[in-house]
C-alpha cells in the first residue's frame, strides 16, 4: 500500500472455506483464488505449474477452435483461461510479496438472465462504488455476515504495519480498531526501516 501500508495474514484454511461458501451462496461467472505465479520473461523457458499448464492448454484449444470457425462457444471457452492467466501472473521482481489473489467475476446481465432461465437460484452481488481521485470505481463486496453463518468475520491471523514514521501509533490505533470489532489478531510492525522522503 501507499505510505507504508499494511500486510494482512489470513488463516488460509478458514478463508478457503469462506470463499467456497461465497460461491455456493452467490452466483459468479468465474471465481478463482490461489497463488500468484512470478515469471522472468527474459530467462530461459520455465516449467509452468500443472494448473498454469492446464489453463495454457485450454487457451490454445479454444483459440484453435475459434480460428477453425468454432464461433461464440470457443470464445466462451477461452474466458476462464484468459482471466486466470492474466490475473495470476507477475514479474519475478515482485516474488517476495508471495501474493495470493482472489478473482471474482460478476456475471453480465445477459448471462444472469440465461442462468435464471436454467434455474440458477443464487443471488448476484450488487455493484458498489467508491471514489478515488474524483473517479467512481466499481467493486463488489464479498464474504461478510450475509453468508448465512453466525461468525463469518475474516480469519485474520496477524497484521504487519509497514515502514512509516508513525508506525507505532499506527499499530496502537489498529489494535484498538480490532478490539472494537472483536477480531482477535496480532499486530506487528515491519522490521524494514523507514527511509522517509
Amino acid at each position: 500500500g501507499q505510505d507504508g501500508g499494511f500486510a494482512i495474514v489470513f488463516e488460509t484454511a478458514v478463508l478457503n472455506d469462506l470463499l467456497r461458501l461465497e460461491t455456493a451462496t452467490y452466483y459468479y461467472q468465474l471465481a478463482l483464488w490461489g497463488d500468484v505465479n512470478y515469471y522472468d520473461h527474459s530467462a530461459p523457458a520455465q516449467t509452468p505449474s500443472p494448473e498454469v499448464a492446464d489453463y495454457e492448454e485450454k487457451l490454445i484449444t479454444a483459440s484453435q477452435s475459434f480460428l477453425e470457425g468454432g464461433g461464440p462457444a470457443s470464445i466462451e471457452a477461452a474466458l476462464e483461461p484468459i482471466t486466470y492467466l492474466s490475473t495470476t501472473h507477475k514479474h519475478r521482481g515482485f516474488r517476495e510479496e508471495r501474493e495470493v489473489r482472489i478473482v471474482m467475476l460478476r456475471p453480465q446481465p445477459e448471462l444472469i438472465s440465461l442462468a435464471r432461465e436454467k434455474g440458477e437460484p443464487r443471488q448476484v452481488r450488487p455493484v458498489r462504488f467508491r471514489e478515488k481521485n474524483g473517479v467512481m470505481i466499481p467493486y463488489i463486496e464479498i464474504l461478510g455476515p450475509n453468508l448465512g453463518i453466525e461468525h463469518s468475520k475474516l480469519p485474520i491471523k496477524r497484521i504487519i504495519v509497514g515502514p512509516h514514521i508513525d508506525r507505532d501509533r499506527r499499530r496502537e490505533s489498529l489494535q484498538n480498531l480490532l478490539q472494537k470489532l472483536s477480531i482477535d489478531s496480532t499486530v506487528l510492525t515491519s522490521s524494514i526501516p523507514y527511509l522517509g522522503r
